[in-house]
């Protein structure tokens, strides 16, 4: 009875029977797996051949899904985004990747996934160890991989700078002069992004610069 239990059961049944004697639950446990063996393994065989079942029938559900979309002239293939994986603990990360690619893999469902691989590969590498070859465990999950370019961020400084009402501003800007370029006296936008490049900032990281010059 205790090994059919899940575990917080067994937990509480195994403390309520002590009173009564530790060595009569071990005892009462051990021959219980020792006179039916086969058919604990009977139930293991029996519980994977259902979760099998049922991950078929999911599919199968997810398949229909698709073609009665279709037939509503909904066109195909419906896409799912997951933005920001490398953010989640690699545990997780790991954890949803196995599960898009066993249980969503059905004709028509694309799954588009917005992440910084190699940080992905270096939380995933200091989970499972240094020599632990996340990148290619990685590629075992995506079809293709697409690397965006670097952004302009002249206008989208520019934006921002609007947004925040410091397009204007009466700041004393420096002249700028670079390598084999003419000295430049930049406006505002110009110069945050000059410098942004220069010390290797992100993007993201021009939020907080432009909220710290409007404050």
């Amino acid at each position: 009875m205790i090994s059919d239990m899940g575990e917080e059961v067994q937990d509480v049944a195994k403390e309520a029977l002590k009173s009564s004697g530790s060595d009569a639950v071990e005892g009462a446990v051990k021959a219980y797996q020792s006179v039916a063996p086969g058919k604990l393994m009977d139930d293991r065989i029996s519980d994977f051949e259902e979760g099998q079942k049922a991950l078929r029938e999911m599919k199968e559900s997810l398949a229909a899904l698709v073609n009665a979309l279709e037939e509503a002239s909904v066109s195909r293939p419906i896409f799912i985004i997951i933005d920001e994986l490398d953010r989640c603990r690699p545990t997780y990360a790991v954890k949803l990747l196995e599960e898009i690619k066993h249980l969503f893999d059905v004709a028509g469902i694309v799954f588009i996934l917005g992440l910084h691989g190699d940080q992905l590969a270096h939380s995933i590498s200091a989970a499972y160890g240094t020599g632990f070859d996340s990148k290619s465990y990685l590629r075992r999950f995506f079809n293709r991989q697409y690397r965006l370019a670097e952004p302009d961020l002249e206008p989208f400084i520019t934006k921002l700078c609007e947004d925040a009402g410091i397009m204007n501003a009466r700041f004393r800007l420096s002249v700028m002069i670079f390598p084999l370029e003419s000295p430049v006296n930049p406006t505002l936008p110009q110069f945050i992004a000059r410098y942004v490049t220069a010390y290797g900032l992100s993007a993201r990281n021009a939020f907080e610069v432009i909220d710290i010059l409007q404050t």
